[in-house]
């Protein structure tokens, strides 16, 4: 991973110092991935913690920060003074330490909502897609979403959005998901 973005890094701050474009941006997914995938080796609370994995992979969260902060510092060093520079991450990032299954919420809906063929479309996040179920299957759906408790009984959504109610003009909505669940602190959808 870290190749692939050393490579992005190299390009990218080599167009945009060479040429000196307008408008630019960079996207650099391995703060993302790694923290998908290596949070547990970084988090000695998580389930699924290693105490005797390798350095490198206990501290892969703290090195992809490390590397971003170093990018960040040459982009402002090489700046005109005058330029904008924004910093955008898609969400933030914390411990996970329940995963909840999609396919599992998905094939125990599937008789409430009326809809053959429901799915997620993601690896990660509560994204439903529910085929044609109508809006009392959608709404049933979504209770059960609300309802979706641990054995402790915390709630596993802290909200439950259906974006079909209020569907936007955009050209692309076909695309995005019916349903939205927006996982509870230590939760995660997978």
């Amino acid at each position: 991973m870290l190749e692939i973005e050393n490579a992005r890094r190299k390009i990218g701050l080599g167009l945009l110092f060479e040429r000196r474009p307008d408008f630019s941006f960079i996207v650099f997914t391995a703060p993302d991935r790694i923290q998908h995938h290596l949070w547990k080796f970084h988090d000695p609370k998580h389930p699924l913690y290693q105490e005797g994995a390798s350095p490198r992979l206990r501290n892969a969260v703290h090195d992809i920060y490390v590397w971003c902060d170093d990018v960040l510092g040459e982009v402002m060093s090489k700046l005109p003074a005058n330029a904008t520079l924004m910093v955008i991450s898609d969400h933030g990032f914390g411990p996970a330490y329940v995963g909840v299954s999609k396919s599992r919420v998905l094939a125990a809906a599937e008789g409430a909502v009326g809809a053959e063929g429901a799915e997620s479309r993601n690896l990660f996040g509560g994204d439903f897609h529910l085929a044609e179920a109508d809006s009392a299957g959608r709404s049933r759906f979504i209770e059960g979403l609300r309802e979706l408790h641990d054995d402790a009984g915390r709630p596993v959504a802290v909200a439950v959005h259906d974006l079909r109610a209020n569907p936007s003009r955009g050209f692309a909505r076909s695309l995005g998901p019916d349903v939205v669940a927006e996982e509870a602190d230590g939760f995660l959808f997978y």
